[in-house]
Formats: structure tokens, sequence, C-alpha cells
């Protein structure tokens, strides 16, 4: 009938009860060092870009400068770099792996794995990232260049659409990224909270 009320209960996703295992936050973390052991005793950053296509290099992945980034960071962070197995041949201007500081872990973790390992998190578009509210880490976001990003993809989502899903600061390099690491004690976690009570409040650990 067309006056029939239809009930819809969120019950969130499966794949987010991840974020509530205590377990597997002690089992991830240590995961983590095994593989990358110069991580230990410091801030895990994890750093999730999604390559970008250009006219004159169809093979390459935007990236910040991780370099520039250890110089500004110092030795109290390492950065655990994680590319999309489907992407993981395309190649990148800049260092991933620097000594002590940053590597590549695409193979042997589950990306959720590792958000869960890490204590700042940095992404763009990958669908993991929007996760990042579940669990009130800071978190910070690349995609400074959305509007383009969109439009090169023919996404049925719009610029302004895209900015509705933007739930932390939006930086465009790592002398930016490091401003806002270096006054971490003040991160803003009120548009994180409000997009997880809007977006995400059934992912509460119980969807299975």
């Amino acid at each position: 009938a067309p006056d029939r009320i239809v009930r819809c209960d969120v019950i969130g996703n499966c794949m987010s009860d991840c974020y509530f295992d205590e377990q597997l936050r002690i089992s991830a973390r240590q995961k983590l060092i095994q593989k990358f052991p110069e991580a230990e005793d410091k801030k895990v950053i994890l750093y999730m870009p999604k390559w970008r296509t250009r006219t004159d290099c169809p093979s390459w992945l935007r990236i910040i400068d991780l370099e520039l980034l250890r110089k500004y960071l110092g030795d109290g962070y390492a950065v655990v770099v994680n590319i999309n197995k489907a992407e993981v041949e395309y190649k990148t201007d800049n260092v991933i792996n620097i000594d002590g500081f940053s590597k590549e872990i695409s193979k042997g973790m589950l990306l959720r794995e590792l958000m869960i390992a890490s204590d700042i998190i940095i992404g763009d578009y990958r669908d993991e990232f929007f996760e990042a509210p579940i669990m009130n880490k800071p978190a910070f976001s690349t995609a400074d260049d959305f509007e383009t990003v969109i439009r090169a993809k023919n996404m049925s989502l719009n610029a302004n659409d895209f900015e509705k899903f933007i739930f932390c600061p939006v930086v465009s390099d790592a002398e930016q990224l490091a401003n806002y690491i270096a006054d971490i004690e003040h991160y803003d976690y009120a548009p994180m909270q409000e997009f997880y009570k809007t977006i995400l409040l059934g992912c509460d650990g119980h969807s299975v």
C-alpha cells in the first residue's frame, strides 16, 4: 500500500567489527613491529595513498615527500605506506622506503590491521580511509585535488557531495602535515565524531 511504513535498521558493516577487537589491536601492533622493527616505541603513521593518473605518465603515484616529512618530524615517528595491491606496480617519483623512518607494507598485513596498529592515519580516496572515524584516531586527508580526481574518473559523486565526506583536515604537502602533527595534542575530533554519528553509527562492533 502507498501509505505502508517501512522500517530500516542501520546495522553497520561486519568488516568494521575488527576495530573493536582488543586482541586484534595487540596482535596487529606486534605483527607490524615484526615487519618494521624500527617502528617500535614510536608513533606510527599509516599512509594509504591512492594513485593518480596524469596525461604524460599513466603509471604514477602522487604522494607526500617522505624525505621532507622525516626532516620535519624527527625520530619520534615511523611511517608505514600501504598501496593497493592492484596499484603496487605503479611508480612514484618520491622515495617510499627510508631507513628507520618509512617502509612500504602492502603485503602480509591487511589494510584494516595496519589502521588498527597505527596512531595516525593519512589517506584520500580508498574506501577503508572513511572508516577511520570509528577508531577516533587523528586522521588527515591528502584529497586536496578531489575536484580534479572526481572529474577525471567520471564519478557520479560531484565535488560538493565529496566535501561532505571530508571528516578531517586536508593537507597538500609534507610541511603542512608536519605542522598539524606537531600540534597533535590539540587535534579537533569534532568533525570526525559528527561524521561517525551521521554515517557510521551502526558500526559499533556488533554487526554480526
